[in-house]
């Protein structure tokens, strides 16, 4: 079904059907009439927001469906009304079908208007566009049509009475214009100024274990700061546990250790009740407020002795240059690391499947001892181990992987075996972006082959390009590319997404001196950059292009600055960019700007790149 324009110009949500007696127009109930308006037609629904049985709107009889057969997606280009008689009851519905979509991008006081082909996705140039009978000219140096929004009435436009014409391909289409204002920034209320409530205490509180059994000490570190000026806190705090479902309670005043540090140990008594869930809170009182940091413990019988151990293998298959990658875990009943815990790995050579040298001799120690690695897992309950891909020999051969984890402390131990097989000679292929390129090798021991595939490029989920190709292969993308895939004589199939650096690829250099500025770029696709160089808010230079290489003398304080956009994947709009370029000599006070994207510097340039 071809999609109704939406965007936020439109207010097409605001219109209703309704629902009139006009008996003089029923000849049977199974027919939906289909009228087309014109602009001023339009405009006129557009502006009442729903459809009245008056003779204006139906002077132009588009054509009769029976009720089951229409669809809207059957209909041309254009502005429709669509009426069907239910019951002796006409319901209308108001239908915009446009071979265009619509876009709007809003930069200070100025407001972008974008078309692009519903199709192709290329930006539409040649359009006529008026608001409020006053033409909008395309802009070049932005990809689309520009106005300055205090150039209309904003009171007009809130009451929905200013519309947005658009000529294009023989047909007009019209639409309610709506720049809805931005509220102002509220600063967010100050979470600190109840004192009535207890409130979360900046800092933390932290137990050394999440599980506890009677009789265990429980360990207790609290950092706390100021709520007003964030320094640590200086006064005693009130240390309390408790149960929900049980009258128990422990309180105790406790001192800083050193500023902001409250340390604490408490043995756990054997009277408590287990497999229940405690509450540890410090509370103090500052300024006023009741404030409150808090963490909680389960108390239950469990074995302690027993541990967790596990090893797992990185894939059943390692090639040529792989190296084998395993990944052992140690850790206990409350999920904290077995410091210490001992590992030892041994590598079987089980089978010979392809032999790759003149002879191979191996004794049997050797091959059930191929290779030995001791080693501990020292912070983590989590590791990851390589082993070196040149301690194999030259064969495809299966192997086993044999890995003993010991605790230190309760000499708990555990062994496991993983089999695997490693390749010594393989195909490998290679598909990938590369910049603003696709890449396509077939290496077979290192070295470039030929293969050949079906390429195929898509733009979401429409096909862009499909042909044979042989390895190796490079083309340039597509700026409209979002992802390619090859298949070769087998069907097995690899893909990639295709995600572009836009800054980086608009390789943007710049200077700004006391006597001149130097502006260039150099973009890789032949799809121009729309830029506009502004000195201060007066615009100097515009257009469209991918190269650029812009000098003029200029020895005033003043800033320039470049704005530019390509109507790359996303949509133009969401590839806007502006770069600050500044003297040289108001560095030394320019420093306080912070950047917000990753861009480069430029000497006499403003640290800081904004995306838009």
């Amino acid at each position: 079904m071809k999609k109704h324009l939406i965007l936020l110009i439109l207010l097409f949500s605001g219109i209703r059907a309704v629902s009139q007696k006009i008996s003089q127009l029923i000849t049977q109930d199974t027919i939906t009439y289909v009228y087309k308006l014109d602009d001023a037609q339009s405009k006129y629904v557009l502006k009442h927001r729903t459809i009245h049985d008056t003779s204006f709107l139906f002077t132009r009889k588009f054509r009769e469906y029976p009720q089951n057969k229409f669809k809207t997606d059957t209909l041309p280009n254009g502005n429709y009304i669509s009426a069907t008689i239910t019951d002796h009851r006409v319901n209308y519905t108001y239908t915009v079908v446009t071979p265009f979509v619509m876009s709007t991008k809003v930069l200070k006081e100025e407001v972008f208007i974008f078309l692009f082909d519903k199709k192709s996705k290329a930006l539409i140039k040649n359009a006529k566009i008026e608001l409020d009978g006053k033409p909008i000219p395309y802009d070049p140096g932005c990809g689309g049509y520009s106005l300055i929004k205090k150039d209309f009435d904003q009171q007009k436009i809130d009451r929905g009475n200013v519309f947005l014409k658009v000529s294009y391909d023989a047909e007009v289409y019209a639409f309610q214009f709506s720049l809805s204002n931005q509220p102002e920034a509220k600063p967010s209320p100050d979470y600190y100024n109840n004192t009535q409530a207890e409130l979360n205490s900046p800092g933390y509180l932290i137990l050394d274990k999440p599980l506890y059994r009677p009789l265990d000490t429980l360990n207790l570190k609290a950092f706390l700061v100021n709520f007003k000026n964030g320094k640590p806190l200086r006064q005693k705090v009130i240390l309390s546990i408790t149960e929900a479902d049980s009258d128990f309670r422990f309180s105790k005043t406790i001192k800083k250790k050193t500023r902001g540090a409250y340390l604490y140990q408490w043995k756990i008594p054997d009277t408590l009740k287990i497999d229940r869930s405690y509450t540890v809170r410090l509370r103090y009182e500052k300024l006023g407020r009741r404030l409150v940091k808090q963490s909680s413990f389960r108390l239950s019988e469990y074995e302690l002795a027993k541990n967790v151990f596990d090893v797992d293998i990185h894939s059943p298959n390692f090639y040529a240059g792989d190296d084998v990658l395993f990944y052992v875990t140690a850790k206990d009943m409350n999920g904290f690391p077995v410091q210490g815990a001992q590992v030892h790995c041994e590598i079987q050579l089980l089978q010979v499947m392809n032999l790759f040298q003149d002879s191979l001799s191996i004794s049997p120690e050797k091959r059930n001892k191929w290779y030995q690695m001791d080693t501990l897992i020292e912070y983590e309950n989590f590791a990851a181990y390589r082993i070196p891909s040149d301690i194999f020999p030259n064969v495809n051969g299966q192997y086993n992987l044999n890995v003993t984890i010991t605790d230190p402390i309760s000499f708990e131990k555990k062994s496991f075996s993983k089999t695997f097989t490693k390749q010594a000679q393989t195909e490998k292929v290679l598909f990938y972006q590369d910049a603003d390129s696709l890449r396509l090798h077939v290496l077979y021991n290192g070295k470039d082959t030929m293969r050949k595939f079906m390429l195929i490029t898509l733009r979401d989920k429409d096909t862009l390009t499909k042909m044979k190709v042989s390895s190796p292969y490079a083309c340039q993308l597509d700026p409209m590319t979002t992802s390619a895939f090859i298949i070769d004589k087998d069907s097995n199939l690899k893909s990639v997404n295709i995600i572009y650096n836009k800054l980086e690829m608009l390789h943007v250099k710049g200077k700004r001196n006391g006597d001149s500025v130097q502006i260039s770029f150099q973009y890789p696709f032949t799809e121009p950059v729309h830029y506009r160089i502004y000195k201060k808010d007066k615009l100097v230079k515009s257009g469209e292009t991918s190269r650029l290489n812009y000098t003029i003398a200029d020895q005033s304080l003043d800033q320039y600055r470049l704005l530019i956009t390509s109507h790359l994947q996303s949509g133009i709009e969401n590839n806007f960019y502006e770069f600050l370029f500044v003297p040289e000599k108001q560095t030394s006070f320019r420093n306080q700007f912070t950047q917000t994207s990753p861009a480069r510097r430029f000497n006499g340039c403003r640290n800081d790149c904004e995306g838009f």
